[in-house]
């Protein structure tokens, strides 16, 4: 499943369309919620050093990695 991960970051970031925010987007590839949260929150502490809780969580409307614009940014 494909998941869309609404994150809030403990610390300001500059994000791609948002600018500097404390909130930031990703779709995630996981087979449940639960994997897809530690899934982004391992991602980001490791390529970024940023520490961030879920906010939301839900289900992407596009299940196909193909139909996405970028689909190499779907983590």
């Amino acid at each position: 499943m494909i998941y869309h991960v609404c994150l809030q970051t403990a610390e300001q970031v500059r994000a791609q369309g948002l600018g500097v925010t404390n909130f930031i987007m990703y779709f995630v590839e996981a087979e449940t919620y639960e994997k897809a949260s530690t899934k982004i929150i391992t991602y980001l502490k490791l390529k970024y050093n940023v520490d961030a809780k879920v906010s939301s969580i839900i289900t992407a409307l596009r299940q196909r990695r193909s139909n996405y614009a970028f689909p190499d940014s779907v983590i």
